[in-house]
């Protein structure tokens, strides 16, 4: 199946900089047991391939990319080549930014709660410092958010206020119960008409929406080895060369966690 895109090229590039991370959540979907990162040399070809081919932005994560050794270099970098930077983080990290990335979002989550608890810290403050600390940088700051229930979402979001935005996402491998309409009903409600606030990702829109994700069409993913996927869900990858070669290549992927 060839993917219908308009554009010779996505917009936006998912880079997972390192594998590394400083939190061992039971069921997080991007664990890796091998220790690995982007050499610097090669992230910053990479970057300055992109933004040549038109990728407007890109969007750090991992593993924790708050630990990549050269996050500071990454994010300036990336601003110095006119892209807008988006970096997702866990709660527990308190990096302090030469140059702040545009936007940064604390993934949160029954799974990062447990795993917050287990070092013996208070896993919501954790997030509200997190917010408070990146916020205070001058980056826009959302929250990350697995949707399990619709009484913890409801709450969290009420407590929250520093959180310019939520991301509300799948959990991964996606549950037979996710799967019914009912399941996310409350939740579609309660966020009707509020589209600044509340951001739906795009799994979830073709899963309950049942219209086409973007993943793959307006943006895909590069791995912490250099191989292009069609999202950071997926498997099947391209080893990456320049942008033009690679999407020629992962346009054409049809691979999809919601298949089946």
């Amino acid at each position: 199946m060839r993917i219908p895109f308009d554009e010779p090229h996505p917009l936006t590039a998912h880079i997972l900089l390192n594998t590394e991370c400083n939190l061992g959540c039971d069921g997080c979907f991007y664990r890796r047991d091998e220790p690995k990162e982007i050499a610097l040399d090669k992230l910053r070809l990479l970057l300055k391939d992109l933004a040549l081919g038109g990728i407007r932005s890109v969007a750090f994560g991992g593993g924790e990319p708050m630990l990549y050794q050269w996050i500071d270099t990454a994010v300036a970098e990336a601003r110095s080549l006119g892209l807008y930077v988006a970096v997702t983080t866990n709660p527990t990290t308190r990096h302090v930014f030469a140059i702040p990335p545009d936007r940064i979002h604390v993934s949160y989550s029954q799974m990062h709660y447990k795993a917050i608890r287990l070092t013996g810290a208070i896993p919501f403050r954790e997030l509200k410092a997190a917010l408070q600390h990146y916020g205070g940088q001058g980056a826009t700051v959302g929250v990350n958010y697995i949707y399990q229930n619709f009484a913890h979402f409801k709450l969290l979001n009420e407590l929250t206020p520093e959180a310019n935005n939520f991301t509300i996402l799948l959990k991964k491998p996606v549950e037979k119960r996710q799967r019914k309409p009912d399941y996310w009903a409350p939740m579609f409600d309660y966020i009707k008409g509020d589209r600044e606030r509340f951001w739906i990702d795009a799994c979830l829109v073709k899963l309950v929406k049942g219209t086409p994700c973007k993943q793959g069409v307006s943006s895909f993913s590069i791995d912490q080895n250099l191989f292009a996927h069609r999202c950071s869900n997926t498997e099947r990858a391209w080893p990456y060369t320049t942008l033009k070669e690679t999407w020629e290549q992962v346009k054409t992927f049809d691979e999809c966690i919601l298949s089946g």
